[in-house]
C-alpha cells in the first residue's frame, strides 16, 4: 500500500512537470485550471489523509533536528513529507512558469530554469529571481547613459544568452565562496574553492564587460544569427569550464594541469577547446563593435570597447597558450605554490604566468574605461588616450611575460 501511493503520488507529479516544461504559454492557461482543479486537490487530499492519521503514530516533532529525523523514521510519516514537498515543489515551479511567460523569456531559459526548479527547488527559484533582478539592473540602471531608443533587452538573443550565462555563473558564487571557509581541502597548497571562484570572478566581469558594450552596436546588426551563435557558443563553453573546475573541486583534485588518467587529460584540452572558443566570441563581438557601432558612438569609446574586446582577445590567446604548453605557471615544473599575493595567488617567490595572462585578459575592460573616460575630456585628447591606453596594456603585457620567463617575481617580498 505504501508504496502504490508512492508511485500514484511520483507519476502525477512527474506527468504535471513533463507538461509544465513542454507546453507553450497558451496551453499552460489550460494546464493551470488543470492544476488548480485537480492536481493539487489530489495531493492535498492524500497528504492531509497521511499527516492527520500517522502524525502523532511516530512521534517527534519540529523543533529540533533529531526530532525531525524521529518523526520522519515513520514511513507514512515520510510518504507525507514527500507529498508535501511535491505539492510546494510544483506550485513554485507554476509560479515561475508564469513569472517567466509574462517577461517573455525564451523557452531555451525556461527549460533549463524549471527543470532545475523540478530537479533542485530552491535552486531553480534562485535561477529566476538573479535572471529578472540582473535583467531589471541592466535595463534600468546600468543602460541608463545609453538613449533610451538604443537600450537592449530580452528581446535581443545576444544580450539574453550572455545574461543568462551570467545570471548561472552568479548562483554558483554562493555556494563556492561558502565552500572556501568550510573546506579545508588543498591543492598544492592552496584551498581546493580558491580557484573554481577565481575563475567565477573573473568570467563574471568578462559577461558583464559584453553585456556593456553591446548597446554601442547598431540593433540590425545586433540580430546577426552569426553573432547570436559564436555567442552561445562562447559564452556556454566558458560557464562549462567553471562547472569542470568547480566538479574537480568537490572530488579534491586539480583541473589544470592534471595528468593523471586520461578523462582529466581529454577534459584538460577540451577545457583549452572552450577558453578559444570564449576567446572568438569576445574577438568577434570588438569587431562588430569597430565596424558596426552607432554613429552617435565617439571614436574614443568605439576603439577603446572594439579594440579592447580584440586585442584583450589576441593577447589572452598568446599567453594563455603558452602557459598550457608549458604545463604550469612556473617556468620550471618542480617550483612550489609558496609565498603567494593574498587571493591573485602569484607567487612573490618566482616568476609566475599568471600575472602576464590577467594583464592579458583584463586588457579588455581596461580600454573600454579608456574609452569611457575620453567621454569626460576634450575631444582632440581622445586618440591619445586610447592609443596610450593600448600601448600601455601590450607594454604590461610583454614586461609580465619577459618577468616571468626570467623567473623574475612581479612582486616580491
Amino acid at each position: 500500500m505504501l508504496e502504490t501511493i508512492f508511485s500514484i503520488v511520483n507519476t502525477i507529479a512527474l506527468v504535471s512537470w513533463i507538461l509544465l516544461i513542454v507546453c507553450t504559454p497558451k496551453l499552460r492557461e489550460y494546464l493551470y485550471i488543470i492544476f488548480g482543479n485537480l492536481v493539487f486537490p489530489i495531493l492535498a487530499i492524500i497528504y492531509s489523509v497521511l499527516i492527520i492519521t500517522f502524525f502523532q503514530v511516530s512521534g517527534g516533532g519540529f523543533d529540533t533536528l533529531e526530532n525531525v529525523k524521529k518523526l520522519l523514521s515513520n514511513d507514512w510519516v515520510l510518504l507525507a513529507g514527500w507529498v508535501h514537498y511535491l505539492i510546494f515543489d510544483l506550485f513554485v515551479g507554476v509560479y515561475i512558469a508564469k513569472r517567466l511567460d509574462s517577461n517573455n523569456i525564451g523557452k531555451v531559459f525556461q527549460v533549463i530554469i524549471l527543470i532545475t526548479t523540478f530537479m533542485f527547488g530552491p535552486l531553480g527559484w534562485l535561477l529566476n529571481f538573479l535572471f529578472e533582478k540582473l535583467n531589471t539592473l541592466f535595463t534600468k540602471y546600468i543602460y541608463f547613459f545609453y538613449k533610451e531608443e538604443d537600450r537592449i533587452g530580452l528581446e535581443n538573443k545576444v544580450y539574453s544568452y550572455t545574461l543568462f550565462v551570467l545570471t548561472l555563473n552568479i548562483a554558483l558564487w554562493p555556494a563556492i565562496f561558502l565552500a572556501s571557509f568550510l573546506d579545508t581541502r588543498t591543492i598544492s597548497d592552496v584551498n581546493v574553492w580558491v580557484k573554481p571562484l577565481k575563475f567565477i570572478y573573473s568570467f563574471g566581469l568578462h559577461f558583464v564587460t559584453i553585456l556593456l558594450v553591446l548597446p554601442l552596436i547598431q540593433k540590425k546588426y545586433l540580430e546577426s544569427k552569426t553573432l547570436i551563435y559564436v555567442t552561445i557558443v562562447a559564452s556556454y563553453s566558458l560557464f562549462l569550464e567553471i562547472i569542470y573546475i568547480a566538479i574537480q573541486a568537490l572530488r579534491g583534485r586539480a583541473s589544470h594541469f592534471n595528468d593523471l588518467t586520461q578523462i582529466e587529460i581529454t577534459m584538460y584540452g577540451l577545457m583549452g577547446v572552450g577558453a578559444v572558443l570564449g576567446i572568438i566570441g569576445s574577438f568577434y563581438i570588438g569587431y562588430y563593435v569597430l565596424k558596426y557601432a552607432r554613429e552617435s558612438i565617439s571614436f574614443g569609446m568605439k576603439f577603446g570597447a572594439g579594440a579592447g574586446l580584440m586585442l584583450g582577445s589576441v593577447l589572452t590567446f598568446i599567453v594563455a597558450g603558452y602557459l598550457s604548453s608549458n604545463g604550469s605557471h612556473f617556468i620550471d615544473k618542480s617550483y612550489e605554490n609558496i609565498n603567494l599575493l593574498p587571493f591573485l595567488g602569484w607567487s612573490t617567490v618566482y616568476g609566475d604566468l599568471r600575472v602576464s595572462h590577467f594583464f592579458a585578459l583584463h586588457t579588455m575592460q581596461f580600454l573600454i574605461f579608456a574609452g569611457y573616460i575620453t567621454t569626460l575630456i576634450n575631444k582632440k585628447y581622445e586618440k591619445f588616450v586610447v592609443y596610450f591606453a593600448t600601448l600601455l596594456m601590450i607594454f604590461l603585457v610583454a614586461f609580465t611575460f619577459w618577468q616571468a620567463m626570467n623567473n623574475i617575481p612581479f612582486i616580491s617580498y
